[in-house]
Parts: structure tokens; C-alpha cells; sequence
């Protein structure tokens, strides 16, 4: 008489790795742009972020330089236009918002049988153009991340971020495979 074959030890494998398949994922990449867009071959100089403030900071600095000269732009220290790098780690379910209402970047809600909180990566550029302290164009991009650290991320968001400054105003949604 022929053995009855059990699904039972199947379903049970296939539920306990249910929740490890969720973590390497596609990621979205948000990114975008406030004001005109980046000229062709500019020079400008680094502020704010210096390799002593911390080993990320230094690691998103470097970053965007090579995402810069990439497209053909040039890091002079005395250069008199400016671009400022910045770098946040975040609780993803915190939104942050501008007055009037408006979302700078969106708060994220828990994935069904997701094991961690959610962080959200954000670089931001912010370009001074020759001999002015109000901003030209600031641009950004972001990730969210259950397993993934800053520091896998930090590429990524240097390239789009630079990328967003060269388009001046602009939204964006893209993806990318790595541990969400």
C-alpha cells in the first residue's frame, strides 16, 4: 500500500522562512530637488563636513566628491561656491514635515510580521552659489531599512542625491536590490 506524502513539514519550512525572505529586498530610493539645477563642470568647496566630525560623515563626504567629479564637477577648497553634506538616521515611523504642511519626508508603517523597526537614511546637499549664504538648490535622497545599516546605504544615496542636484527640481522613486 503506498505512504500518503505530508505537506505538513513543507508549510512549516516554507512559513519559517517567510519572515527572513522579507529582509534582502528591493529597496526604494526617494530622492529629489528644490531650485535650478546644478551647472555643468562647476567647481565648489566642501563645508560643514570634515573627516573628524565622524567616520560617516567622512564616509558621505567622500562619497558624494567621487559622485561629483563623476559627472564632471571639481572639489576646490577655495572655490566661492559651496555645497554642504548632510547625513540622519531616523526612526522611520517619524515623519518630518514643514510648516504649512507640507512633507519633507513621509513616516513609514509597520510591514506585516516585520521583526524591526524601520530606520530611514537621508542624505541631503545643500549648494550656496558664489558669494551667498542663501541656499541655490537643495537636494536629498532617502532609504528605509529593517536590517540594513547606514553605512551600506551611503553610496546610493550620495549617487541619487548628486544626481537630484544636477536635475534641480525634482521627484523621484527608484529601487534597488539589498538587505531592506
Amino acid at each position: 500500500m503506498p505512504r500518503k506524502q505530508s505537506i505538513g513539514p513543507l508549510f512549516l519550512g516554507l512559513l519559517c522562512l517567510a519572515p527572513i525572505g522579507g529582509c534582502a529586498n528591493r529597496i526604494d530610493l526617494r530622492s529629489g530637488a528644490a531650485g535650478p539645477a546644478l551647472s555643468p563642470n562647476s567647481s565648489m568647496a566642501v563645508i560643514g563636513a570634515t573627516k573628524e566630525d565622524n567616520p560617516l560623515v567622512a564616509e558621505a563626504r567622500d562619497a558624494v566628491v567621487k559622485s561629483l567629479a563623476r559627472r564632471g564637477h571639481a572639489i576646490v577648497p577655495q572655490a566661492p561656491a559651496r555645497i554642504e553634506i548632510g547625513l540622519t538616521d531616523r526612526l522611520a515611523t517619524t515623519g518630518v514635515g514643514v510648516i504649512g504642511g507640507n512633507t519633507l519626508s513621509a513616516a513609514k508603517g509597520h510591514k506585516f510580521l516585520q521583526s524591526c523597526k524601520d530606520r530611514t537614511y537621508r542624505l541631503t546637499l545643500t549648494y550656496y552659489s558664489a558669494g551667498s549664504d542663501v541656499s541655490v538648490t537643495r537636494a536629498w535622497a532617502e532609504e528605509q531599512h529593517c536590517k540594513g545599516a547606514i553605512r551600506d546605504s551611503i553610496a546610493s544615496l550620495a549617487d541619487k542625491a548628486v544626481s537630484a542636484l544636477a536635475l534641480g527640481s525634482s521627484s523621484e522613486t527608484s529601487n534597488r536590490r539589498g538587505v531592506q
